[in-house]
């Protein structure tokens, strides 16, 4: 069979991450404890997790291994015997043949880190964090410097809001936290000082012991840490924030160059902030990668099953971090098999129900106010409440939607390779409980159900459209833009304490002045215009000074650098010095007069 690039590449992909996850579960039998409740809870997600990703990829003999695990572990409640033992590790053996023979590995390179000694002296440290004025031009987050740090060891962290201004004088490009951090770890100074490698030019950064116990020195001292490890990227980052001061500086004596050079200097500028963006990519991956195993994966269950089922996924692409798309790609996954297993009904069951043969899964995402939004839809037959009901031992006072969450609960007559393990929901709770976000189900019997899940994300990309209100930059989701009119030829009518209106299509709009709104300077040129937008399901009217071309942007979650600040969605830049601010219009102007 030839395969192509992109199937050699998502084959690649399960390959490893198979093998990573079977390397923790044969860790996890190595520490075998079936009567701890923990223990077991995480070897069956494990176990359940790797069986899907095997039917995914039509590999049956592995799934099945995995199916034959699980029911060990379920047949188990104190110490391994003898027989179950062999049974568990001939399995694993099995397992293990399976997966390293498979073809098309993708050549991964491996950095071998040196052995951890198992004792070495601590040091408690305090590290005071200032950013300083220009620390945001190229969209950096003290965040991510903090989690570093966090990674290192024990950590507590104090931040000053004293110089926070009102929201009036807020300036989207100047720092006003800092913090006070008290770190106790392993690693020297010099590893603490490597964390802020990028920007150690733009911010105020003082490390000091606050311990007298010894520190190790000599081998001990070279062991290598999650920060070290980024020191390549950290290196490209710093060229960067070089080039653009350099360029910043040619950018204010532009006046003295000739027509040539000027343009010239243009370019550069443009360039850097294009490899700004890349760079950003590079820590960021599109959401169609969650979606790519889906396909196949629905195709395999479908002929397990005997049922028929289509997969309608998002056109538009969603950048994410790639800690949260992984969790992301896995949640969908379980949810999938969730609905053929549950959800979707056979063919001749759907014809006696009045429906067409073909069931319905619909996969929609959306970005609203720094949040992915999921919706996953299925036509199928909704919740089965009596079955729920009686899986929970008869409960019915806890409702429908958290039942369904419970470890171990399953309506499932017994456990196969698909489903009956009562694990894959409670799989896609967990996870999306470590991404901080929320999960809810709606279900209308004998007609659909519903799962939609809002996860908070620290950053993502997306094309937006940029603004321009005296000099400063603001931008907006270009869906939301329905009109642009020119100020100047429009009339306009005042209404006394309520401000202007202008009509468009037959009915009154209120204008919101963002130069008014924030008391910025300078007056309004004359070719403004007025921007008719869709916000919170309202018309609403804009006065800006210039619309720019739509571009690109990154994206970072204002309350990570500050306290919260109403109607302010997220710090937006393409590379430049200037970030932007993208804003909901409705809670900054107040409620539509």
């Amino acid at each position: 069979m030839i395969m192509t690039a992109q199937a050699t590449a998502q084959s690649a992909l399960f390959i490893e991450e198979s093998r990573q996850l079977l390397h923790k579960i044969e860790q996890g039998w190595q520490q075998a404890r079936p009567d701890d409740g923990q223990w077991r809870s995480q070897m069956l997600r494990q176990l359940h997790q790797l069986k899907g990703m095997a039917l995914s990829f039509d590999e049956a003999a592995a799934a099945d291994c995995c199916h034959q695990l699980e029911t060990q572990l379920n047949q188990q409640t104190e110490r391994l015997s003898p027989a179950q033992a062999v049974v568990v590790s001939q399995t694993l053996g099995t397992l293990h043949e399976l997966l390293h023979s498979l073809k098309h590995v993708a050549k991964i390179p491996t950095i071998n880190l040196p052995a951890k000694p198992e004792t070495v002296a601590q040091q408690v440290w305090q590290i005071d964090f200032k950013p300083l004025p220009g620390f945001f031009a190229n969209g950096q987050d003290p965040l991510q410097y903090l989690k570093q740090l966090q990674q290192l060891g024990e950590m507590s962290v104090q931040a000053d809001t004293a110089k926070l201004p009102e929201f009036a004088d807020f300036d989207a490009s100047q720092p006003y936290l800092s913090w006070q951090i008290t770190l106790k770890t392993d690693v020297d100074v010099q590893t603490l000082w490597q964390v802020f490698d990028w920007v150690k030019d733009v911010c105020a950064l003082t490390i000091t012991p606050i311990t007298k116990e010894p520190f190790p020195t000599g081998k001990n001292a070279a062991i290598q840490t999650p920060a070290t490890l980024q020191q390549p990227l950290r290196a490209i980052m710093k060229r960067h924030q070089q080039q653009t001061a350099w360029l910043d500086e040619l950018q204010q004596a532009a006046a003295l160059l000739p027509l040539p050079l000027k343009s010239r200097l243009d370019q550069l500028q443009l360039a850097q902030s294009q490899n700004y963006l890349a760079m950003q990519k590079l820590m960021l991956k599109p959401m169609t990668v969650a979606y790519q195993r889906l396909p196949s994966l629905l195709q395999t269950i479908c002929k397990q099953t005997g049922k028929q089922a289509e997969l309608t996924l998002p056109e538009e692409t969603l950048w994410l971090p790639a800690p949260v798309l992984e969790f992301v790609s896995d949640v969908l996954i379980q949810l999938l098999r969730n609905a053929v297993a549950h959800g979707i009904e056979s063919p001749e069951m759907r014809l006696t129900a009045g429906k067409p043969p073909l069931g319905k899964i619909v996969i929609q995402h959306a970005l609203q106010n720094m949040q992915l939004k999921l919706e996953f839809y299925d036509d199928g037959g909704g919740l089965q409440t009596e079955k729920i009901i009686a899986a929970a031992g008869g409960k019915n006072d806890t409702a429908i939607d958290e039942l369904i969450f419970q470890a171990g609960l399953s309506t499932a007559n017994g456990p196969d390779l698909l489903s009956g393990r009562g694990i894959g929901l409670d799989l896609v709770r967990q996870h999306i409980g470590q991404l901080q976000g929320q999960v809810s189900v709606k279900s209308e019997k004998g007609q659909c159900c519903v799962f939609k899940i809002s996860i908070p994300l620290s950053q993502t990309m997306q094309v937006l459209q940029p603004v321009v209100v005296a000099d400063q930059l603001y931008v907006m989701s270009p869906n939301s833009i329905i009109d642009d009119l020119p100020a100047a030829n429009q009339t306009l009518r005042h209404v006394n304490g309520r401000g202007e209106f202008v009509a468009y299509q037959q009915q009154w709009l209120p204008v919101w002045d963002i130069r008014q709104r924030f008391k910025l300077s300078g007056s309004t040129p004359e070719e403004a215009r007025l921007v008719i937008i869709r916000d919170l399901q309202q018309l609403q009217v804009l006065r800006v000074d210039a619309l720019l071309p739509a571009a690109e942007y990154l994206l970072s979650n204002a309350q990570r650098h500050y306290r919260s600040i109403p109607g302010v969605l997220a710090l937006a830049t393409d590379g430049r010095s200037q970030p932007a601010l993208w804003l909901q219009w409705q809670t900054i102007f107040g409620e539509r007069r």
